[in-house]
């Protein structure tokens, strides 16, 4: 599984969706190939190692997932590397949804070559990891930006073939302002993207401002993160449906675990698990010395987690932040319909797949005509 080798331009596509930052060399593949429904008992029917994305707005319900999944799936996981944001950067300007200068600094970035600042930053990041890329892998000079992504993606391959795993999973939630990037240079990358309801996000993550201060994890402030929602959950409306990727909802992982992680092994072409509601959390998950606020994640598991809103938000900033937020049932409801197909292929539902295409293509301005020629 090569790592796609961009040009030192990287252009658009007509044919991809909007905002998709592709690579044009003509031997990477089109996507990652379809999720199947069934794995085997040895791991994905085509044999080849599952490389998988998780990302999110903080405080979304990320690292819950990312450990049952990892309990379930035989996937090498490790803490948040945060490799690909220190690496390309522009989360300002995807904030923004200023993908033109996204793209422009990734440009950039995959050009220059090794920074001791930068590297020594992602080595303190993936302090405690046990040596997942092993324990000879080193920064080097002359190592340019794409050097190093080619290196990263190896070195992950390596350590999940050396512990006998079906394929690892990064788990860094910021990575969702580059999944662009990742998906050009890692063409047959999966990616999971976690929602979770954006009042909860928000009243979650002050409470980590105040009680994490220290650590200065969630600092920015209530209208900050109230942006920071809405621009994640336009992010996961944006690729729901499209090749390689499935939106989870937090609060549908809570209340029926059993069916969410078959389904999630399922989009991974992964042996079906066993009792998915129980788990014990695999090692390597989080690195709770330098991140504690990932302790109660760990220890509740799926338990329905503390409702926080009504008790940190007086009525009128409740109102204020509703207004801002956007519209979660409505968009709850767009996701249902942009991944009811995915959604029926991965319960084995052949025929909801050909009821969700015959609706999706009712109103396609060419239904009902026949084709000729």
């Amino acid at each position: 599984m090569p790592i796609a080798d961009p040009s030192p331009v990287l252009r658009l596509s007509g044919r991809n969706p909007p905002h998709a930052f592709v690579a044009p060399s003509p031997a990477a593949p089109a996507g990652p190939p379809p999720a199947r429904v069934h794995g085997t008992a040895t791991g994905p029917t085509d044999g080849r190692l599952r490389r998988v994305f998780m990302v999110g707005c903080p405080r979304s319900g990320t690292t819950v997932v990312q450990a049952a999944l990892s309990a379930h799936a035989g996937l090498l996981t490790l803490p948040e590397t945060h490799f690909f944001a220190h690496l390309l950067g522009g989360f300002d300007a995807w904030l923004d949804d200023d993908m033109d200068a996204c793209r422009a600094g990734w440009r950039k970035r995959l050009g220059l070559y090794w920074r001791p600042a930068l590297h020594r930053r992602i080595a303190e990041e993936m302090q405690g990891i046990g040596h997942p890329l092993g324990a000879g892998y080193r920064w080097r000079a002359g190592w340019t930006g794409r050097a190093s992504v080619r290196r990263f993606v190896a070195g992950l391959d390596e350590g999940a073939r050396r512990t006998g795993r079906h394929g690892w999973l990064e788990k860094s939630p910021d990575h969702i302002a580059q999944v662009e990037a990742i998906q050009a240079l890692c063409p047959d990358a999966r990616f999971i993207h976690v929602l979770r309801h954006g009042e909860d996000v928000v009243a979650s993550a002050i409470e980590g401002e105040a009680r994490h201060a220290r650590e200065r994890a969630f600092s920015g402030g209530i209208g900050h993160w109230v942006r920071r929602w809405n621009r994640a959950a336009a992010a996961h409306l944006d690729a729901a449906g499209r090749p390689g990727h499935l939106v989870v909802l937090l609060e549908d992982l809570i209340a029926q675990p059993e069916r969410e992680i078959a389904r999630l092994c399922a989009f991974l072409d992964l042996p079906a698990p066993v009792d998915a509601g129980r788990w014990e959390s695999p090692g390597h998950v989080a690195d709770l010395q330098r991140h504690p606020w990932q302790t109660g994640a760990l220890a509740q598991g799926f338990q329905t987690p503390q409702r926080k809103f009504e008790a940190l938000f007086g009525p009128q900033m409740q109102s204020w932040i509703r207004s801002h937020l956007a519209d979660y049932p409505l968009l709850r409801e767009t996701l249902a319909q942009r991944q009811q197909a995915l959604i029926a292929a991965l319960d084995g539902d052949t025929g909801a797949v050909a009821a969700a295409r015959g609706a999706a293509c009712a109103g396609c301005p060419h239904a009902g005509t026949a084709r000729t020629g």
